[in-house]
């Protein structure tokens, strides 16, 4: 029988999931490093809820959602029928409707359906999951890479409204200021800036958490677009992640930007599978995923 097993130790919860994942985490790098950057203070803050779906002993699954309320978002393993009908259960039991699915395209696309009587699906980003498979290879764009400190806290913040916009990602500005703030006081989490003759033209954040690391978001400020800044900056940033002895490293990118793909294609980075971003939407029973 599936059933569906809530964690509330996040040390506990990565120990469970990696030992399932094993060495095939890098289709689920996002959620797993996700998992493995979450504390208990986290977990409060942002009202994350930690599940393994289990099928008698056996893992089959497992999901992350994220609040606060009214916004909820669910980053999710591959989950068959029946898991996601077990999920749904759990999820209606403790009064939560998500208002976001990101996962492998036919597994998020399964879980969402259970919702499309009182929702409108929406794919909000097809999101091309990329991993490193050779040495980077630099761009010889100008510029050089530092890391941010604290003084570029209201740099910072300003351009990742601004990414946050562009990118149309419902996130109040408090909580992006919450993230820059925990970016640049975590020991396994950094923030970088591409500099370009003493000017601050683009940034990317970035996470160690061994055995991977994420890249992401990349932003380039407007003016200073389409002179390789995007693709150096995270050419330099792979390079210290490899110098740190990540053993792998990942990103994710808009398939609808086949500008950037075709940039972190050759730095050396391979799509290796897709997950969409769908949006669920209370407003009209139309399902157009």
């Amino acid at each position: 029988m599936t059933h569906i097993e809530r964690h509330s130790d996040p040390r506990a919860f990565a120990n469970d999931l990696g030992a399932w994942l094993g060495d095939n985490y890098a289709i689920h790098n996002q959620l797993y490093n996700a998992v493995l950057r979450t504390t208990v203070a986290l977990m409060v803050a942002h009202e994350r809820r930690l599940y393994l779906v289990k099928r008698g002993t056996a893992t089959v699954g497992a999901c992350m959602s994220i609040g606060p309320a009214p916004r909820f978002s669910l980053m999710i393993t591959d989950l068959d029928a029946a898991a996601c009908a077990a999920l749904a259960a759990e999820l209606a039991h403790e009064g939560i409707t998500p208002t976001d699915i990101v996962g492998p395209a036919p597994d998020a696309r399964r879980l969402a359906g259970l919702y499309a009587q009182d929702h409108r699906i929406e794919v909000h980003t097809a999101l091309g999951n990329f991993q490193l498979q050779r040495q980077p290879v630099t761009t010889g764009a100008a510029g050089q890479l530092r890391p941010a400190t604290a003084a570029d806290r209201a740099w910072l913040l300003r351009h990742w409204i601004d990414f946050a916009h562009e990118a149309h990602i419902p996130e109040p500005d408090e909580l992006v200021a919450e993230r820059i703030a925990a970016q640049l006081e975590s020991a396994v989490q950094t923030l970088w800036i591409w500099q370009v003759d003493g000017v601050d033209a683009a940034f990317c954040a970035g996470s160690y958490q061994p055995p991977l690391s994420r890249i992401g978001p990349v932003y380039t400020l407007p003016a200073h677009r389409g002179r390789g800044y995007a693709g150096a900056m995270v050419a330099a940033v792979s390079e210290v992640a490899l110098g740190r002895g990540i053993k792998d490293l990942f990103l994710s990118t808009d398939l609808a930007n086949p500008t950037s793909n075709a940039v972190y294609k050759r730095i050396g980075y391979v799509q290796i599978g897709e997950h969409l971003h769908l949006r669920l939407l209370a407003d009209t029973a139309t399902v157009q995923a």
